[in-house]
């Protein structure tokens, strides 16, 4: 560089003492005037950028992205849900079968012993044991004729025709 060659600014004079404050005032009216103020009404409050038209499409793709999770993870919830209640419902009829099955074995269980009662022998044993067999044996053939009479089909009435 030459040393004969001496640089220059391009800025004008300073402001005066009564422009410096003009200015700063003009500065806090605007800031301070939530119609006017960009800043959101306040000095104190953060300026946000103006954004352009790339970081508005990023943000938008972004949201989308965000979206498609949200609804991915939405399927995902309802089929769980879905499948949850599948399950429940299987396992309530199986405690209902099982009920049935219980139920059945225990009529079985009881039919059989109803058999073996019937059929017992009374001849050879003492009178009590024999009293007692005998009221067994008689509850079991009201119980089988309380059955039978449920099944029984009715009389039909006579009607003059």
């Amino acid at each position: 560089m030459d040393p004969s060659y001496k640089q220059t600014t391009k800025r004008g004079k300073a402001f005066s003492k009564a422009e410096d404050v003009a200015i700063c005032n003009a500065w806090l009216s605007i800031t301070q005037d939530p119609i006017i103020a960009t800043s959101g009404g306040s000095v104190d409050s953060p300026r946000k950028r103006i954004r352009g038209k790339k970081a508005e499409k990023e943000s938008r793709n972004k949201q989308k992205v965000a979206d498609g999770v949200n609804s991915r993870f939405c399927n995902l919830m309802e089929q769980f849900n879905t499948h949850n209640e599948e399950i429940d419902k299987e396992k309530k009829e199986l405690a209902e079968r099982k009920v049935r099955v219980l139920e059945e074995m225990q009529k079985l269980e009881e039919k059989k012993e109803d058999d073996a009662i019937m059929s017992m022998d009374i001849s050879g044993m003492d009178p009590q044991t024999q009293a007692y067999y005998s009221m067994r044996k008689n509850e079991v053939m009201a119980k089988i004729m309380a059955r039978a009479d449920c099944y029984r089909p009715l009389p039909p009435d006579d009607f003059d025709l």
